[in-house]
């Protein structure tokens, strides 16, 4: 079947709508070259003019060569924009700054304000009115202490923390524990010289034996001494701390045998020993219940007569 007459008009239209598409794209890309070369040119005019300008400006002549350096255009920033601009460029170092300037800051003035003991006496003995007593007592005692650590303070610090807690909620157990983690750690350590307790809180911490040194060859003669320490209620103590209802018949104040420990050795125990015994012979000259003549205040009042014979 041949080709109809329609259908070749449509072909030949066809060829035809292809061939001005293709001569009209030949030229676009005619003009766009020609506008291209001559947008370079005109630029190329204008660096030469400008550059010509600056030779003028400069006095050089047309020999000399010519480097053209571009200013770079400064911009004005408002006090807003330099502040995020800096935090921009500098936010980790700023954060980082903060939080060691921080640090810094808690850990001097910790430091400084921290209160470090001349003397530490532990009090093991149950007694809930001692918490609010101890301050008290810390502040009475430390005018029988030297300035032993040099920071130009006077401190012998009473700390309670009792072995055994009376009631058994979980806010009690949770003290209880911070205690036993405090007692552990201050029997460790060979810091705390002192102790007061009764003979059933020693048992119960395992430290009744073989602890504590005898106080009957540290206090020799005198009544209120025994072997496991220096009855409390020897002293005035009880009237010092303010607490009526404090049995003080059954508790002890004990002296730790130097040792070498986790946290110390028992030459440096032994110094903290000295310094805690005589804290307690300071206070007990003062503040023991009743007169006591001891071996140490016999010896005394015998030098007195032979003093006086050979006058």
């Amino acid at each position: 079947m041949g080709i109809s007459i329609l259908d070749r008009l449509s072909e030949a239209k066809k060829e035809e709508k292809a061939a001005e598409l293709r001569e009209s794209s030949e030229r676009a890309k005619e003009q766009a070259k020609h506008d291209e070369q001559e947008r370079r040119a005109y630029e190329r005019d204008l660096m030469h003019e400008k550059a010509e300008l600056l030779k003028m400006k400069q006095g050089l002549s047309d020999g000399e060569e010519f480097t053209e350096k571009e200013e770079p255009v400064k911009k004005e920033y408002t006090l807003k924009e330099k502040i995020d601009n800096f935090f921009y460029h500098y936010k980790f170092h700023t954060v980082m700054g903060v939080i060691i300037a921080g640090l810094l800051f808690f850990l001097i003035r910790d430091y400084v304000t921290a209160e470090r003991p001349d003397v530490m006496v532990l009090f093991l003995h149950n007694c809930y009115d001692m918490q609010f007593a101890a301050s008290d007592v810390t502040e009475k005692w430390s005018g029988y202490t030297d300035d032993l650590n040099h920071d130009r303070k006077k401190c012998a610090k009473l700390y309670y923390a009792p072995a055994t807690y009376t009631n058994d909620d979980a806010a009690t157990q949770y003290l209880a524990q911070a205690d036993r983690t405090k007692i552990v750690g201050e029997f460790q350590s060979g810091t705390t010289i002192i102790v007061i307790g009764s003979m059933e809180d020693y048992k119960l911490l395992g430290v009744d034996e073989g602890v504590f040194d005898d106080a009957t060859q540290l206090f020799p003669g005198d009544p209120n001494a025994e072997k496991i320490g220096y009855r409390l209620s020897g002293t005035r103590f009880k009237e010092m701390c303010g607490i009526a209802d404090l049995d003080d018949e059954e508790l002890y104040v004990s002296f730790r045998t130097p040792v070498d420990t986790f946290g110390s050795s028992e030459e440096k125990m032994r110094e903290r020993y000295d310094c805690a015994l005589a804290f307690f012979r300071a206070y007990l000259q003062d503040n023991r219940a009743e007169p006591v003549e001891t071996a140490e205040t016999q010896d005394s009042e015998q030098q007195v007569p032979e003093q006086q014979v050979s006058e």
